[in-house]
């Protein structure tokens, strides 16, 4: 009775547990049941406890593979992470690319980048530099021209319905941010409208710059 199935799957569990499942174990506690309960006891024994190993051998698989991927992703998460950080202003190499915004009132437009969408004060003053999510905005009164643009003079957008630039916000979800960004009181064109390869929508800053918040919906390539 010491050889029976019960003990047979217990000596199963624990090899399965440490990693250590043989042939050998297996065949080992199938003749010693043979031997006190008889072949036809066994066979049916047998046939039982391979579905019961092979949904074990199944689940162990299962685990050794969510352990991989979760470390896996772990990783690719690390690696981003150190991607993102190794944007610095000034950077120490390369280049970065970051965005100035001539604007009537420096403070005013750094509360409302700051309000709306967050980010760091990285300098104050006239220019403020603030860091905001992936890229910086530079924010600076207008001016006539310098030695370095002589025949260039900067100033706020003059009219608000002639624009030819403006920043690009690409977000997940887009009804999201439109909800959350309208509570800190951004201010919106239209509530956002689907155009097929993706859903936007506009909003305005202090000084008429419009601003696109899109999320993009058709497959990428």
């Amino acid at each position: 009775m010491f050889w029976d199935y019960t003990t047979c799957m217990r000596l199963l569990m624990l090899f399965v547990s440490s990693g250590l499942v043989s042939l050998f174990a297996v065949v080992f506690c199938l003749l010693a049941s043979m031997v006190v309960h008889g072949f036809r006891s066994v066979l049916l024994s047998a046939f039982s406890f391979a579905v019961h190993l092979s949904v074990v051998m199944l689940y162990n698989t299962y685990l050794i593979r969510k352990t991989h991927q979760r470390k896996s992703n772990k990783k690719e998460g690390e690696e981003i992470m150190i991607k993102r950080e190794d944007y610095q202003l000034p950077p120490k190499e390369g280049f970065i690319l970051t965005h100035f915004l001539t604007v009537a009132d420096v403070k005013r437009s750094a509360e409302f980048y700051l309000r709306i969408l967050g980010g760091t004060v990285v300098r104050s003053g006239e220019p403020t530099i603030i860091h905001i999510a992936n890229s910086w905005l530079i924010l600076n009164v207008g001016g006539g021209p310098t030695d370095d643009k002589p025949n260039v003079t900067l100033r706020p957008p003059q009219n608000p319905n002639e624009v030819s630039s403006f920043l690009n916000i690409r977000v997940a979800d887009i009804r999201a941010s439109y909800e959350e960004w309208r509570r800190r009181g951004a201010e919106f064109l239209t509530e956002p409208k689907d155009h097929g390869v993706e859903i936007r929508c506009y909003m305005r800053d202090p000084d008429d710059y419009i601003i696109e918040v899109g999320q993009t919906t058709a497959p990428q390539a």
